[in-house]
């Protein structure tokens, strides 16, 4: 049986030209979350966690497997495992960074056999590659995932055919979230 749900998400904001990006540590680190995507990775863990089900929107779930883009020498943003720490500390989860950005087919084949449900934080520009290889090739999604959109949760249900239905989940998590899907 395959994974229930999988849930993909952007990683949470970067720097830009006014902010820098920060370790745990509070030192700065162009490859990690901005300040305010820190906020945004600890609203997740809320707002995912077990004790707010009741409190979001009924198409998503709280985790049991978590995986991130894999951070390496040629690909140095941690930017993906960052917005899943604060969610695999609360929830007691290990967070699989064993993919890199590119291995998008691998890491799909792999979450698809998980058995429960399943939350992936990867890079924008790939995200369109990843729904791909969760969806039959034939299945209608977004091409493109915005450069400035930081703030919806792709979410992917199994259907009894074994395949996967698509359906966009706007977060709210943080002001100036848009309350509209991707297009």
């Amino acid at each position: 049986m395959p994974a229930s749900k999988i849930m993909l998400i952007r990683h949470a904001e970067k720097p830009d030209n006014n902010t820098t990006g920060v370790l745990t540590e509070g030192h700065h680190d162009e490859h990690s979350l901005s300040v305010l995507g820190w906020q945004r990775a600890g609203a997740l863990a809320v707002w995912l966690g077990p004790q707010h089900a009741h409190e979001r929107d009924p198409k998503l779930a709280s985790p049991h497997f978590l995986y991130a883009a894999k951070f390496h020498e040629g690909h140095q943003s941690k930017r993906c495992y960052q917005t899943l720490v604060p969610l695999a500390e609360k929830l007691g989860l290990e967070i699989n960074i064993d993919f890199k950005n590119e291995d998008h087919v691998e890491m799909v084949a792999h979450a698809r056999a998980r058995h429960g449900v399943v939350l992936i934080s990867w890079h924008h520009e790939a995200i369109p590659k990843v729904t791909r290889h969760i969806l039959d090739s034939k299945s209608a999604h977004p091409q493109d995932w915005p450069d400035e959109r930081f703030d919806v949760v792709w979410v992917f249900d199994a259907d009894a055919s074994g395949g996967y239905a698509l359906s966009q989940v706007p977060t709210m998590l943080l002001a100036g979230d848009k309350a509209t899907p991707i297009k």
